[in-house]
């Protein structure tokens, strides 16, 4: 008998769940989910008061980073339908004036778990990757902020950059999930 080191076995496993096709009876859901994702754009700089647009989430912000203070630099809501097998994606300009202008992409898959050692669709949450690019006029699409994460309807997740150009603020993506 071959033994295999546990590392070994648990790659094994991570490369079977990936293997899996989405479109089998055990993933399968009955309906597709709505889903309207709220992208709020926010700077860090040192603004002393609170922007009243974004006053719920200013403690969790202040917690979580390390800046005098924080205003909303523009919101884009995107309508998606939560896919059960292939990929969604959107993208979205945003431009909250000349000078500054973004481009934002949205990809949402479908999320699989493990129950009793077979792989399952999760209903409740979904793989998002989110990008955001610098989208003035004559620059190229400049990569700002790229993260791959998992998101559950009704969470929101904070997504922090550094300065990505001098003389530029540092920009904080709030994501609120909420089925529609």
């Amino acid at each position: 008998m071959i033994r295999i080191p546990a590392v070994l076995r648990s790659l094994a496993i991570l490369t079977v769940l990936a293997a899996v096709p989405l479109a089998s009876p055990a993933l399968a859901q009955s309906e597709p989910q709505n889903l309207r994702i709220t992208v709020r754009l926010i700077e860090a700089d040192g603004f002393t008061e609170v922007d009243p647009s974004i006053a719920g989430i200013v403690d969790e912000l202040r917690d979580l980073f390390r800046f005098e203070g924080y205003r909303l630099l523009t919101d884009a809501t995107v309508l998606m339908t939560a896919p059960l097998y292939e990929p969604e994606s959107a993208s979205q300009r945003i431009a909250p004036s000349f000078d500054k202008q973004f481009e934002m992409g949205l990809q949402l898959s479908p999320a699989v778990r493990l129950v009793d050692n077979n792989p399952e669709r999760d209903p409740d949450s979904w793989r998002l990757h989110f990008s955001l690019f610098d989208g003035r006029p004559g620059f190229d699409l400049a990569t700002i902020l790229e993260a791959g994460l998992r998101v559950r309807v009704g969470q929101t997740v904070v997504l922090g950059s550094s300065q990505y150009m001098p003389d530029e603020p540092t920009l904080i993506v709030a994501l609120l999930v909420e089925g529609r």
